[in-house]
């Protein structure tokens, strides 16, 4: 299947730029930062400029940004209808409808601002996972939370947690897709028909899917098992990260970036 009808995040795409030769831990940390700052700009012009900066890290990074842009199709459902709830419920000037129900100017002027900040999380969060293998991100999510092992929290189950299901996003997706197109093959119409039909072809899917999800889980427990794989023991790594001059470039872009953001005063 090519990459166009998968899902971004969770991919991970070789390469050998400055933004795959940074440190994990430095990137989940400036990820983290980046979420947090670009939920402060309090309006579309800085948020706009801010989703304008993200875009040259993609080909910098060696990832086509075409592609990348057609992979997070599957989240187009969420940036909609989050830009809708704002549309329709928010009071102000009508624009179309009625009083009980209806678009405001103010309710498109939220609903486009949220929209653009939730799409710049997505693209920051499909460039940490682009450029990171899971064993990265697992290696930097320990070293982040292994402060809080003193007081008893899983670290280690915690990190391998969040890594494997960051990988399993695209495995999933992939998997609905040839589930959708045997479905399909026998029949069924997933766009057309009324509400009840297109919901009851969508069900059909769901059984099968949990099953082959719960199954594909059933495999790697036991994989790790015969493995030898004890969360409780000591463990290392077999690449060691060292801070480098990738590490300061993607450091110094990043506070160049959120810098040159504050001193707007659209932000």
């Amino acid at each position: 299947m090519s990459h166009e009808s998968r899902m971004i995040i969770g991919q991970h795409f070789p390469g050998k730029s400055f933004l795959h030769r940074t440190h994990p831990v430095l990137k989940i940390l400036l990820l983290a930062l980046h979420c947090l700052f670009i939920f402060q700009l309090k309006g579309i012009p800085a948020t706009t400029i801010a989703l304008l900066g993200l875009l040259p890290l993609f080909p910098l990074a060696g990832l086509p940004v075409r592609v990348l842009l057609l992979g997070i199709r599957p989240l187009a459902f969420l940036l909609f209808f989050t830009f809708g709830i704002h549309a329709f419920t928010t009071p102000g000037t009508l624009i179309l409808g009625n009083d009980f129900f209806g678009i405001t100017e103010e309710g498109l002027h939220l609903g486009a601002f949220h929209l653009l900040r939730i799409f710049c999380v997505i693209l920051a969060s499909s460039l940490l996972t682009a450029t990171t293998p899971s064993s990265s991100i697992t290696y930097g999510l320990e070293r982040i939370f292994r402060p809080l092992k003193k007081v008893g929290f899983p670290t280690t189950e915690f990190a391998l947690m969040l890594s494997i299901s960051l990988r399993f996003i695209p495995v999933l997706m992939e998997e609905m897709e040839k589930l959708k197109m045997a479905q399909m093959s026998r029949g069924a119409h997933f766009h057309k028909g009324n509400l009840q039909k297109r919901a009851q072809a969508w069900m059909s899917l769901m059984v099968p899917l949990f099953h082959n999800a719960l199954e594909r889980a059933d495999q790697m427990a036991l994989a790790m098992e015969i493995r030898g794989f004890d969360p409780s023991k000591p463990r290392t790594s077999y690449r060691q990260h060292q801070l480098s001059g990738a590490d300061l470039l993607s450091l110094g872009s990043w506070l160049a970036y959120a810098g040159l953001l504050l001193q707007l005063p659209i932000a």
